[in-house]
């Protein structure tokens, strides 16, 4: 339940599912403060920490490590016959598993293990005992193909959390690793171009972060270690670099506990944008941290997420009379609207109404039940919602200024601020809505209060 590192995980609602790891079940928490005004204080400064998740540097002539797959040894870099033999299978990927492979070299277990510690530093990846480093592929690609594996833990082993990838070298004239996280857009792409021949390439990542795809424009090979954390140390994690907020994990799992058990809470909870939302694109960094951090907790414990947008508008009249009116006359109705200031006019009047619902993907919904669509509205005119910099009005409008009424002796200017908004709405996901079943761990935790 880490917060997000991609907002693309989102935009497709009811098939978001997010990790488990830090999941509690819903409960009643003694002494919680309210949802709005626990929300308003625990967002007011959400940050993603900016450890790194992969790491990749170049080690210039390296050892060999004397390669025998069976009984046959791999000459490195492999020459351009040994990967025409390999093609003449039809195999463009060839991948060894470590039970195949024999590294004669007694010092390459030593250069490995170093780099792997020296990844680990420069990731601030605290270990307290040093990491189990074992062999798991020898992996052979033999053109310009797409290699795309998943950075999983291995099947039989928790503690299993990083992998390190070294790139022998090679004659290959360009090599691109990117790294994807969940099934989505591209989070990090490296591109080596130099020294291919007579240097490795050691590239470490979390486990569990996405999928690694692998290209070349030409053939070349590499070896994939896995590291395992020491069993009397913990064992690091990706949700380590980034944790879930405490309290608003406790947050969410009493809202939704309350809830259950027919206590009184809200039936959702607004919070204003900085910035109209246009998509994922668009956001700025502190709109972009909210998601990033209450997106996970809301879909586990049994939340949606969606944008409602608003106008507000602001109306006021100002009165000139004699020579004030040559003022306006001559004046572009443009720095009227500047110059006037909405509290000195007369018959101030405001509304606000909602302009639209759309979901993270921004796609507009049609159809939204009248009585929420009523609590919304009044919820924003009572103040009901959370906002960090500000209320409405003391967001900048956009100022327009127009004559409605003109006279022998009197002029009117009618003084309009308008303000578009845009809103996260947090609100309880019916558990039998036919758009996507909540997540799997909660099903068991549904009465749970």
């Amino acid at each position: 339940m880490e917060p997000l590192y991609d907002l693309a995980q989102i935009e497709n609602w009811k098939y978001y599912m997010p990790s488990s790891q830090g999941y509690l079940p819903p409960a009643r928490i003694k002494g919680l403060e309210k949802v709005r005004e626990g929300l308003q204080e625990y967002t007011g400064d959400l940050r993603l920490y900016s450890l790194p998740m992969t790491m990749l540097f170049t080690v210039i002539n390296p050892p060999h490590p004397g390669i025998k797959i069976d009984k046959d040894f791999v000459s490195i870099p492999l020459p351009v016959r040994d990967f025409k033999e390999f093609r003449i299978h039809g195999q463009d990927i060839l991948e060894f598993p470590s039970s195949r492979i024999q590294v004669q070299n007694p010092h390459w277990e030593k250069f490995i293990g170093t780099n792997a510690i020296r990844s680990l530093y420069q990731m601030q990846i605290k270990t307290f005992r040093p990491p189990k480093l074992i062999l798991h592929s020898f992996t052979i690609q033999t053109g310009k193909v797409l290699h795309s594996t998943r950075t999983e833990q291995s099947a039989s082993n928790g503690r299993h959390f990083a992998s390190i990838i070294v790139i022998l070298p090679s004659h290959s004239t360009a090599i691109t690793l990117s790294l994807k996280y969940g099934n989505f857009s591209a989070a990090q792409s490296f591109t080596l171009v130099k020294d291919l021949l007579f240097c490795n390439h050691v590239y470490t990542f979390y486990t569990g972060i996405g999928t690694l795809d692998i290209r070349s424009q030409d053939h070349f090979c590499y070896f994939t270690y896995h590291l395992f954390a020491h069993e009397a140390a913990p064992t690091p994690m990706l949700s380590g670099i980034t944790p879930v907020v405490p309290e608003l994990r406790d947050l969410f799992r009493d809202w939704r506990a309350r809830r259950f058990a027919g206590d009184q809470v809200p039936p959702f909870v607004l919070v204003m944008f900085q910035q109209i939302y246009s998509g994922r694109e668009g956001l700025c960094e502190k709109d972009e941290f909210l998601l990033r951090h209450l997106a996970p907790l809301a879909r586990a414990y049994g939340f949606r997420m969606e944008i409602v947008n608003l106008k507000n508008q602001e109306t006021s009249e100002h009165r000139f009379q004699d020579k004030r009116k040559e003022y306006v006359y001559n004046t572009d109705l443009g720095a009227l609207a500047e110059e006037l200031k909405m509290e000195n006019g007369d018959n101030y009047r405001t509304n606000t109404w909602v302009t639209g619902f759309r979901d993270l993907g921004n796609n507009s919904i049609q159809s939204y039940d009248k009585s929420i669509l009523r609590a919304i509205e009044r919820d924003i005119v009572t103040g009901a919602y959370i906002s960090h910099h500000g209320m409405i009005n003391a967001q900048i409008p956009l100022r327009d200024a127009d004559i409605p009424e003109d006279t022998m002796y009197e002029m009117t200017v009618s003084l309009t601020h308008t303000r578009i908004l845009s809103f996260l709405m947090i609100r309880p996901e019916e558990l039998d809505m036919n758009e996507g079943e909540a997540p799997r761990f909660l099903k068991a935790a549904k009465d749970v209060g």
